[in-house]
């Protein structure tokens, strides 16, 4: 689930850090960054993947990045591996830092 997604740091200093990638470039010709938790997750594995490459754009292809628990998945049973506990730093959800930036 990308809505509950953490990124570990102060939130403050996240949010600037968003909000600068935000800034660059023109509204017009881009660079274009997402505003939806799941389209900011999919921009990140982006980012990891060497996606200009054949082998990457295959892998990104296959990469699936939900808002919420898919139907098809919801009869399963989930792994909770306690993230939020386990951090002894501050840190955002994904949709709180979406909503912050403005989008949904």
């Amino acid at each position: 689930n990308a809505d509950k997604a953490i990124i570990s740091g102060t939130p403050k200093y996240t949010e600037k850090i968003f909000h600068e990638k935000l800034k660059k470039g023109d509204p017009y010709h881009g660079p274009f960054y997402p505003k939806t938790p799941e389209g900011v997750m999919k921009r990140i594995i982006r980012g990891m993947l060497p996606y200009k490459k054949p082998l990457g754009k295959k892998a990104l292809k296959r990469v699936r990045v939900y808002r919420e628990m898919p139907e098809e998945f919801k009869d399963r049973e989930l792994k909770d591996f306690g993230a939020e506990n386990k951090l002894r730093c501050k840190y955002i959800t994904l949709s709180k830092l979406c909503e912050r930036m403005g989008g949904k």
